[in-house]
């Protein structure tokens, strides 16, 4: 890990990295892995410096993802409501405090929203029936979690949808000689997502090695600018 106090800095770590490696040994490949926000710059930077190398590239998770996993049939957002829609009702006998409102348009997107962001988060439906919550939440949490486990279950060997892919991308990182045979390169984060640090954590297992060039600081100006409870953590 390479800790600098400026985002440009980090990402010249890694490139003046890049400029030592054989671009001879194809047997080898380097990835550089950056936020969407970065994948243009980052391309920028790779090709300036080490041109038209065939054994480095730019990726961000997702593309890495679409790199790696077989074609699955997608579930879009759009569609992934209709058919919360249709298990809400299935199981609308079964909720206790969510009895009103959910045939509502805006119930449904809701509660789709939340069932993504617990995905995000690799909070399981297990995991929030055994939480110890306050009793006033405790029947949101109920319905919730009910809710979810029958999506996951609707969805299971059927349908991907965008937060499934992380989870599926991790489970099959050893799969791909690009990962086993590779180095990777991570900087310009600012933060990473549960789904985001496990990836990280099963790439430093299955590859020959990850470097995160990232921004720390210990001044405490500067605790909202940088999250060093991600990198000193």
């Amino acid at each position: 890990m390479y800790k600098s106090n400026t985002m440009k800095d980090a990402s010249n770590f890694v490139i003046d990295t890049l400029k030592r490696v054989d671009k001879r040994n194809l047997s080898v490949t380097h990835t550089i892995i950056v936020p969407d926000r970065a994948s243009l710059e980052a391309e920028r930077q790779l090709l300036q410096a080490v041109g038209g190398s065939f054994n480095a590239q730019v990726r961000t998770f997702r593309r890495l993802a679409k790199d790696i996993l077989p074609e699955y049939e997608y579930l879009s957002k759009q569609a992934g409501i209709m058919a919360l829609h249709g298990i809400i009702q299935d199981n609308r006998d079964k909720l206790t405090c969510y009895v009103k409102g959910v045939d509502t348009a805006g119930f449904v997107q809701d509660a789709y929203d939340t069932i993504s962001i617990m995905k995000y988060c690799r909070i399981t439906p297990q995991s929030l029936n055994t939480a110890v919550l306050p009793l006033s939440a405790q029947g949101k949490v109920h319905d919730i979690a009910l809710l979810y486990q029958a999506y996951i279950d609707y969805t299971a060997g059927r349908f991907v949808d965008s937060a499934d892919k992380m989870d599926l991308l991790r489970d099959n990182l050893d799969t791909s000689s690009v990962v086993t045979n590779g180095y990777f390169y991570l900087y310009d984060f600012d933060n990473f997502s549960a789904q985001e640090l496990a990836i990280i954590e099963r790439l430093m297992l299955v590859s020959r090695g990850v470097t995160v060039a990232c921004c720390v600081s210990n001044n405490v100006r500067d605790k909202y600018l940088y999250l060093d409870d991600i990198y000193n953590g």
